[in-house]
């Protein structure tokens, strides 16, 4: 086990991940809660109810599932409790591996270099905490004011947002992917199998959805096993009544909801940054405020425009109550989405009611306490699990980076061609040219942005 994993795992720093997993769980239980009292408004029965839940609850479980796998490659990496409370929270996989990594390019290392220390780790538990603070604290602040800053951000376009999403992650994740592939002959084929496999299970998944949920885990494990076998085999190289309804409606739930919702969410902040705090007091780790602004800036670089533009995208399908837990909980588009839209169906609700958004709170409510469950089951019995297993198999978690970054470069890259190629070309000619990643990050980002934007309107024409 690397030296650092070692403080990774302390036993405290279970304690300190604990509050914030909370309170999501607190969040789901809380907003359960009030919506039952306002159920009455909307004739949503106890037995509706039950089925919402329990319909969001069952349908979560494929996914966590997933999540499950993914952890066990990311607590290799970061140890147990902050792999437990990142993935309880906010981040998906990629997005904290991304973080963890631009920590350590941060400082002048990579997250698979034989020298990463526990400083560079410190500095990653900074990083990963500033970033997802940036969803965090916009959600707590602007939830309610999301429709008006959505239509003056797109001026009516909505495809704007999908255009960035699609153009900033090809981008981020193209560097990413080559950066991490070049280092070695093994490192390139994990991250490429793991690409290829990618692209071969979406198209699978267009003809079996169920599966979809699983592709990034089981991308990821096959580009883990090739980086890891290419190694052995070769070595390694390099109205008046409605009116009465709605104020009832707005002062027993609306209301309380935002209040609720913006309270925990902030408190998420402040508890996002226990861990981080701990490891750089407690082993005199602190890695200094210019390397974890570096890092969050290079963070910041790929993701903060997401800050702004996935509570707005995900607004009107999660709805004021989803979209305080959602981003809290994390797995938008993979579990609470997918968990709200079954809940409704289940419960045959008019969606855009307020009937529905109660139904959808519910749904979004119960799989987060699966998620939660699973979690807590990945963090306590990945470690063991990693703690047994034999050196041949623990080699494998060498490819997690090239294969995650690979694949997830893959997943974005598919939805646009053009701005994929044209990243990666980019990519490499300034990693060749030696530019710095402060450099590279931003430019990858950001050109690769404009040029979807470019491309976008030439095909209007």
């Amino acid at each position: 086990m690397n030296s650092y994993l070692t403080y990774a795992n302390d036993p405290v720093l279970w304690l300190l991940s604990l509050p914030l997993v909370a309170i999501v769980g607190a969040l789901a239980i809380s907003y359960s809660t009030k919506v039952k009292k306002v159920s009455p408004l909307v004739n949503l029965t106890p037995e509706d109810q039950k089925k919402a839940f329990r319909t969001g609850a069952i349908s979560a479980i494929g996914p966590a599932l997933g999540v499950f796998v993914v952890m066990l490659g990311l607590i290799s990496k970061i140890g147990g409790p902050l792999a437990w409370q990142r993935l309880s929270v906010i981040g998906a996989a990629h997005t904290e591996l991304t973080a963890a990594e631009m920590a350590a390019q941060a400082m002048g290392t990579t997250l698979d270099s034989p020298d990463y220390n526990l400083v560079n780790y410190a500095n990653a538990c900074w990083v990963m905490a500033l970033n997802g603070c940036g969803w965090l604290l916009v959600v707590s602040l602007l939830t309610d004011k999301l429709d008006s800053i959505s239509f003056k951000l797109t001026k009516g376009d909505t495809k704007i947002t999908s255009i960035i999403s699609i153009s900033g992650m090809c981008g981020a994740m193209g560097f990413l992917a080559v950066s991490n592939a070049i280092t070695s002959n093994e490192n390139m084929v994990a991250a490429v199998v793991a690409g290829i496999s990618m692209i071969l299970l979406n198209k699978l998944g267009e003809k079996v959805p169920a599966l979809m949920e699983f592709n990034l885990g089981f991308a990821l494990i096959i580009g883990m096993i090739a980086g890891s076998i290419f190694r052995s085999l070769i070595g390694r190289f390099h109205m008046t009544d409605k009116l009465n309804i709605d104020q009832e409606y707005d002062a027993q739930y609306t209301q309380p909801v935002i209040k609720l919702g913006r309270i925990l969410n902030l408190l998420g902040v402040l508890f996002s940054f226990l861990p981080a705090l701990y490891i750089s007091i407690r082993y005199s780790a602190f890695p200094g405020m210019a390397n974890i602004l570096k890092g969050w800036a290079l963070i910041a670089a790929i993701f903060g425009s997401y800050y702004i533009i996935e509570p707005i995208s995900y607004f009107p399908v999660l709805g004021l109550p989803g979209t305080f837990m959602g981003f809290i909980s994390g797995n938008l588009g993979n579990m609470r989405v997918p968990c709200s839209a079954l809940a409704q169906a289940a419960v045959k609700v008019e969606p855009g009611t307020k009937k529905a958004e109660l139904v959808s709170t519910l749904g979004i409510a119960g799989s987060i306490i699966t998620n939660l469950i699973v979690t807590v089951l990945a963090a306590v019995a990945g470690s063991y699990i990693i703690s047994v297993l034999p050196d041949s198999v623990l080699a494998a978690f060498d490819f997690i980076a090239p294969s995650i970054f690979g694949s997830m470069y893959a997943m974005f890259a598919i939805k646009d061609l053009k701005s994929g190629i044209f990243a990666l070309v980019l990519t490499v000619i300034m990693i060749k040219a030696g530019l710095p990643t402060f450099v590279i990050v931003p430019s990858a980002v950001f050109a690769t942005i404009f040029f979807g934007i470019k491309t976008r309107k030439k095909e209007e024409k």
